[in-house]
C-alpha cells in the first residue's frame, strides 16, 4: 500500500546559481516512505534531460525530510489557454496543437523508459517562459511493466477510463493514454470535464453521457470553434481531424488505444497524413438523450 506522508511545498526560489525559479517539494516520511522517496529518485533521474520532462534539480535528505528541487513554472496548460481566451490570441489554436504534440513527445520517452505517470492532468502541464510544454507532476511515476494497483495513481475520479475499478489492476500505459484523451479534449474545446459533470461516481452513469455529447461530430466542432479566438476560421474538415485525433486515445479496448509515438504523426498535429479508423463504437452505439445544460 502507498504510504501516507506529509508534503509541504515552497512554491518558488530565486536560485543565485541559475537563472530561473526553482521549487522544492519537502517530503516528511521515514522507514517505507523514504525507501518510496528513494525509488521514486531513480525512476525521476532515468527521464532526466528531455526537454518537455520537468527535470529533477536535487535531492536532499535528512533524517525526517526528503526535499526535492525543480524549476519553477508559473502557469499551466489551463491557466495559458485562459489567457489566451481573454486576450484574443489569433495563434491560439496553433499554439494549443503544438503543446498537445510536445506532451506526446514526454509520454513517448516515459514509455521508452518502460514508465507510465498516472496523474496526467491539466494542471500538471506546465508551460515554460520559451513556451515549451513541460511535464510536471512525476510524484506517481512508476513501472509500465507491471500491474498498477488503485493506490499507485493520483488521477481525478472524473478522468478514469472505462476499465478502472478500485479493486482490480490495471495498466498503467493505457490508463496514461486515455488520460491524454482527456486532456486533449480538454483543451482544444475548452470544457474542463470536473466543471461540467455533477459526479463521478458511477462512470457510467455520470461521465459516460457527458462525454458522448461532447464526442459528437456536430458538438465538438461547436465547442472547438468557441473555444479559440477568431474560432470560425477552423474549417471543418481541421474540426473533424480534431475529433479523430482525441478519438484514438478515448477507446474502450485499451490495446486499441493509438501509442503517442503513432499520434505524433496524426495529419492534426500536421506531422504526416496518418488519420485514425474513427470514433470507437461507445461514442456512436448510445440510446440516451442528454444536454450539458441539464
Amino acid at each position: 500500500m502507498y504510504c501516507q506522508r506529509q508534503i509541504c511545498r515552497v512554491p518558488q526560489v530565486l536560485s543565485q546559481e541559475r537563472s530561473y525559479q526553482i521549487t522544492c517539494r519537502i517530503q516528511y516520511s521515514q522507514n517505507e516512505g523514504r525507501k518510496l522517496d528513494k525509488v521514486w529518485t531513480t525512476l525521476w533521474n532515468k527521464v532526466n534531460g528531455h526537454p518537455n520532462v520537468q527535470p529533477l534539480i536535487q535531492v536532499y535528505w535528512t533524517t525526517e525530510t526528503t526535499s526535492f528541487l525543480m524549476p519553477y513554472y508559473s502557469k499551466n496548460i489551463a491557466q495559458e489557454i485562459d489567457d489566451m481566451f481573454c486576450k484574443n490570441k489569433k495563434d491560439g489554436f496553433e499554439k494549443v496543437k503544438k503543446w498537445l504534440r510536445e506532451v506526446l513527445s514526454a509520454m513517448e520517452y516515459l514509455e521508452s523508459k518502460g514508465l507510465c505517470h498516472l496523474k496526467l492532468m491539466s494542471r500538471y502541464i506546465f508551460i515554460a517562459k520559451d513556451g515549451r510544454a513541460v511535464v510536471g507532476g512525476l510524484s506517481r511515476l512508476n513501472l509500465a511493466n507491471k500491474p498498477m494497483e488503485s493506490w499507485d495513481h493520483k488521477l481525478l475520479s472524473v478522468y478514469f477510463p472505462p476499465e478502472f475499478h478500485p479493486l482490480n489492476s490495471f495498466d498503467g500505459k493505457f490508463f496514461d493514454r486515455w488520460a491524454y484523451g482527456i486532456l486533449a479534449c480538454e483543451c482544444l474545446t475548452y470544457l474542463a470535464l470536473r466543471d461540467v459533470v455533477k459526479s463521478s461516481k458511477n462512470w457510467r452513469k455520470h461521465v459516460y453521457p457527458t462525454m458522448c455529447y461532447i464526442m459528437d461530430e456536430n458538438n465538438f466542432t461547436g465547442f472547438i470553434r468557441s473555444a479559440f479566438p477568431w474560432g470560425e476560421k477552423i474549417t471543418d474538415n481541421e474540426a473533424k481531424l480534431a475529433l479523430n485525433f482525441v478519438q484514438g486515445f478515448l477507446r474502450k479496448d485499451p490495446k486499441k488505444r493509438i501509442s503517442p509515438s503513432d499520434a505524433m504523426q496524426h495529419k492534426f498535429l500536421g506531422q504526416d497524413d496518418e488519420i485514425g479508423t474513427g470514433p470507437d463504437d461507445m461514442w456512436t452505439n448510445h440510446t440516451f438523450s442528454f444536454n450539458l445544460c441539464d
